[in-house]
C-alpha cells in the first residue's frame, strides 16, 4: 500500500547497493520519500543516484558490547523519532536487533524484519557466541511479535529460527535471495589457459573457508597439479571474522594462491577464470558470487 515515508536501515552503503536495489526500487514506487540509513562510504553517491535520501549512521558492526549496543540503539531511536517514518524496513541481524531495542517504547508502526542470514551466529560454537545469538534472536522475535510487523527471509529455516516456531499466518514470506541480472551476467566463452585458473570471489572472512583453500592449494602444488588459484575481494575491517591483509599477502608471496584485490566488474573475473571455488564452513545461504559465476557459464566447486 502507498505510504508517506519509508525508512530502510542497512549497515553499509555498498551492501545496500549490491544486494537491495530491487527493494529500494519497490519502496520508491510505494513511498513518497525513501530514506536509507546506512554507513556512508565510497558507494554513498551511487546510492543517492537511486533517488533516495541517505543518512550516515554507524551501526558499530564489530561491537557486541552491551553498553555500545544500547548507545547505538538510542541514537537510532532518536533518528527514527526525528524522521517519523510510516514504514521501517530493517535489513540483516544487526539493524534488526538495534531497531527492536530502539522501537520498543514507540507506538507500533509497520515494520519489516528482513533477515539475510545469521552470519557468525549461525555457526556459534563458543558459550559467548551462543549467549549473543540467543539474545539477538529474542530481540528480533520481540520486534516481530509487535502489531503490524512482517518477516522476510531467504529460506524456510531462517523463518523458523526467527519466529521460534510461533505460528503466524500471512505475515512472513520467503524470497529466493537477492538474485542477479541474467542479462548482465551472460554466458562467457571459456578462457584459453595452458594452466586452468580457479577463482574465489566474495568477502574475505574466515567462514568462507579461505584458510582451507590455501591448504588445498599447497597440497595441489605438492602434487604438481596444474592449477592456479586466485582470490578476489577486499578486506572488511569491521567484520569480526575478517582475514588480515598480512595473511593474504603472505599467501600471495609464498605461492599457494594469489590475492587480486577488489575488482570493479565481476564479469572480468569470469572472463579470466575457468571455475569458481568456495570452501565455505557453513552458516550462509547461496552467495551471489556463485550465481554470477554460474550465469557466466563457469562450473562451481563448493561446500
Amino acid at each position: 500500500d502507498p505510504c508517506g515515508k519509508a525508512l530502510l536501515c542497512v549497515t553499509e552503503d555498498w551492501f545496500a547497493l549490491s544486494h537491495f536495489r530491487p527493494v529500494i526500487s519497490v519502496l520508491r514506487e510505494v513511498a513518497q520519500d525513501v530514506v536509507v540509513v546506512t554507513r556512508c562510504g565510497e558507494a554513498g553517491e551511487a546510492l543517492r543516484d537511486q533517488g533516495v535520501r541517505v543518512i550516515d549512521f554507524d551501526y558499530r558492526r564489530r561491537s557486541t558490547a552491551p553498553a555500545v549496543e544500547l548507545a547505538t540503539a538510542r541514537r537510532l531511536k532518536s533518528l527514527i523519532e526525528a524522521e517519523r517514518p510510516d514504514l521501517v524496513h530493517l535489513i540483516a541481524l544487526k539493524p534488526i536487533v538495534l531497531g527492536a531495542i530502539a522501537m520498543r517504547t514507540m507506538a507500533p508502526r509497520p515494520t519489516v524484519i528482513h533477515l539475510t542470514g545469521l552470519g557468525l551466529l549461525g555457526s556459534a560454537t563458543t558459550v559467548r557466541q551462543r549467549i549473543v545469538r540467543a539474545l539477538a534472536l529474542r530481540l528480533a522475535r520481540s520486534a516481530l511479535l509487535r502489531p503490524r510487523s512482517a518477516a522476510i527471509c531467504e529460506n524456510p529455516d531462517d523463518i523458523a529460527v526467527l519466529t521460534g516456531g510461533i505460528a503466524r499466518t500471512g505475515a512472513d514470506i520467503v524470497i529466493g535471495g537477492a538474485g542477479i541480472d541474467p542479462d548482465h551476467f551472460a554466458p562467457l566463452p571459456p578462457p584459453q589457459h595452458a594452466t586452468p585458473v580457479a577463482a574465489f570471489a566474495g568477502r574475505l572472512i574466515h567462514s568462507k573457508g579461505l584458510t582451507t583453500l590455501a591448504d588445498a592449494a599447497r597440497l595441489l602444488r605438492q602434487r604438481t597439479a596444474p592449477l592456479a588459484i586466485e582470490v578476489y575481494g577486499s578486506i572488511d575491517a569491521d567484520n569480526r571474522d575478517a582475514l588480515q591483509p598480512e595473511t593474504l599477502r603472505a599467501w600471495t608471496r609464498d605461492g599457494p594462491l594469489t590475492w587480486r584485490g577488489e575488482i570493479a566488474d565481476v564479469r572480468d573475473i569470469w572472463r579470466r577464470a575457468d571455475m569458481f571455488v568456495l570452501p565455505s564452513r557453513g552458516g550462509e545461504g547461496l552467495p551471489r558470487a556463485a550465481l554470477e559465476a554460474a550465469a557466466c557459464a563457469r562450473p562451481l566447486v563448493v561446500t
